[in-house]
């Protein structure tokens, strides 16, 4: 990974802290779209003016997954006043397939949110006798 990121423009000063906080895995941000359109996600926002990031991008194909990582501009769309859940701007790549960031509905988000507290101490591995006295 480190290879993949000093191909890159990035600032050496910003490359330490890329690989420290480096995802193991990604999902895709652009919400739900068809197999021909490439997945995407965001891995790392450049220091101010924070106007590029680095992306992993990635395709199904026969013989597997084909990714590819790209510093890309951020998407200059502006959230209209009614869809705004406190972001102004879209958080996606410009020119990116799909409907913008803000009618992106998470599935992964959605499904956490219907988790009971048993379900979160199942999930970290807590029994009910690890739970603490209320």
């Amino acid at each position: 990974m480190a290879a993949v990121v000093r191909m890159t423009d990035i600032p050496d000063d910003e490359i330490g802290d890329i690989l420290a906080e480096f995802p193991d895995f990604s999902l895709c941000d652009l919400g739900e779209h068809d197999e021909v359109t490439g997945h995407g996600s965001v891995l790392w926002v450049l220091k101010p003016p924070q106007e590029t990031a680095l992306w992993v991008r990635w395709v199904q194909v026969d013989a597997g997954v084909i990714h590819r990582f790209e510093l890309l501009p951020f998407c200059p769309a502006k959230a209209p006043e009614d869809s705004r859940d406190g972001d102004t701007e879209c958080a996606l790549f410009a020119d990116h397939p799909t409907g913008h960031s803000w009618d992106v509905t998470d599935p992964l988000k959605s499904a956490l949110a219907r988790l009971t507290p048993a379900d979160y101490r199942r999930l970290i591995g807590l029994d009910d006798h690890d739970r603490p006295e209320d």
